[in-house]
């Protein structure tokens, strides 16, 4: 990435976790360097309970579930912020290191590439011990902190696959996984029709902390490389343990 990155920077969450998971993850998210631009709230009319926070809201009314939040929420990040180098894309159960953003801005990364900061065990192996960045085993496992470029936004959101993921059918029904539920095989599947990668890190870089998934999917496991939120990012800078 250039030294001069600017971001935009979002955060998807349903009401039912104003009080448990979000405020953490908020706050880690800060000690990392983020500066939250907007939350994309599902299912509610109004945003009473989050003007502590002093970000900018959107609320989507019925809720149009996790796919659909993801989504429109990147492409209103796009439309606000157009100018922008980078864009972060996170989920409301997550803790992540410190100074995580600076050392994004000082990785290097693939042209045709986007990060994934969740490290899920199975792509954990292939990091062969080695800290820093690889290619990920191209399954998307895990939108809860994505990073893109500016070039990787509109090849995401232009793309046909990612428009007709909501009219997925199964067995002559609208599918309620492929098209509403799960957002991280349907981004992986995009940029790899595009010759993308997607690309892992060692140690991963942010932690899930949901236990329940608001939309009843099955509970992520643990990154089990994740060194904690008191750990420095920076630190992994030249070979740095």
């Amino acid at each position: 990435m250039t030294t001069e990155c600017t971001w935009a920077v979002g955060v998807t969450t349903v009401l039912e976790r104003i009080d448990t998971v979000f405020p953490r993850t908020m706050h880690s998210l800060c000690d990392g360097g983020f500066c939250v631009n907007r939350l994309f709230i599902d299912g509610v009319k109004e945003a009473q309970g989050y003007e502590q926070w002093g970000v900018e809201v959107t609320c989507r009314y019925p809720n149009i579930a996790t796919h659909g939040n993801w989504l429109l929420g990147l492409y209103e990040l796009s439309i606000r912020y157009p100018h922008v180098t980078h864009y972060a894309m996170f989920q409301d159960d997550l803790i992540c290191c410190k100074n995580l953003r600076e050392y994004l801005e000082q990785s290097n990364k693939p042209d045709l590439g986007y990060f994934n900061l969740y490290t899920f065990p199975t792509n954990q192996q292939r990091a062969k011990g080695k800290k820093g960045w690889f290619e990920s085993n191209q399954r998307g496992l895990g939108a809860v902190g994505l990073v893109f470029s500016s070039k990787a936004v509109e090849v995401l959101l232009t793309h046909p696959h990612m428009f007709n993921r909501p009219k997925c059918l199964r067995k002559g029904k609208r599918s309620t996984d492929g098209g509403r539920k799960r957002v991280d095989g349907g981004i992986v599947e995009t940029f790899t029709n595009n010759g993308w990668k997607e690309i892992c890190h060692n140690p991963s870089l942010i932690q899930h902390t949901g236990v329940k998934s608001s939309m009843g999917n099955t509970r992520h496991p643990l990154a089990s490389s994740f060194p904690g939120e008191d750990f420095d990012a920076m630190s992994l800078l030249g070979g740095a343990k």
